[in-house]
């Protein structure tokens, strides 16, 4: 099965609330030269990332402790690179314009 197929079969786009979910989760501002603010939906293990081109980006089946380890990273964009990028499902739930929350 492939990314879309499993987004499919979960009912999970940017159509159907993505984004309205994304807009209700607690933000951090982050200091990074990838991204400028973070979220995370501990009940559904989903980490949402702005980067700074204003894309946000939902990950799924996120540890939570590994949610820890990208806060207390001394390089946000390091971890992102070899943690997180490549390794969870994930799809792109919307450009969002303006500044972090």
């Amino acid at each position: 099965m492939g990314r879309s197929d499993a987004l499919s079969s979960t009912g999970l786009n940017r159509e159907n609330g993505g984004w309205e979910q994304a807009g209700r989760m607690n933000w951090v501002s982050v200091v990074s030269s990838v991204f400028n603010s973070v979220a995370f939906d501990e009940d559904k293990r989903q980490l949402y990332l702005r980067f700074h081109s204003g894309k946000v980006y939902r990950y799924f089946e996120f540890p939570p402790d590994q949610y820890d380890e990208l806060l207390a990273a001394e390089s946000k964009g390091g971890y992102f690179a070899e943690s997180i990028r490549g390794k969870f499902l994930y799809e792109e739930v919307r450009e969002a314009h303006g500044s972090a929350r």
